[in-house]
C-alpha cells in the first residue's frame, strides 16, 4: 500500500488512531479505563515537557476520544 502524505491522509490517521482508542476504552471495565487514560494523560504531559506541540495535541485529541467511551465506576455497596 503506498500511502501519499497529505492533510487527507494524516487526518484520517488521526481518526483511525481515535477509533482504536475508544473500542479500546469501551472493552475495559470502568477502573481498567480510568487507568489507561491517566497512562495517555502521562504521554501528554510528557510530549509537553518536551515541547513536542504536534504528539501532544494529537496524543489529548484521542484522550478526548477515550473518554466519550468512560464508563462510570460503580459505586461501592451498590
Amino acid at each position: 500500500m503506498n500511502i501519499e502524505p497529505n492533510a487527507k491522509t494524516l487526518n484520517t490517521m488521526v481518526d483511525a488512531m481515535g477509533a482504536i482508542v475508544k473500542s479500546l476504552v469501551a472493552t475495559l471495565p470502568p477502573a481498567q479505563q480510568e487507568v489507561f487514560l491517566l497512562k495517555m494523560m502521562d504521554c501528554v504531559e510528557s510530549a509537553d515537557r518536551k515541547g513536542d506541540d504536534l504528539l501532544n495535541s494529537l496524543l489529548q485529541t484521542l484522550v478526548e476520544a477515550g473518554v466519550t467511551e468512560q464508563r462510570p465506576k460503580p459505586r461501592s455497596g451498590a
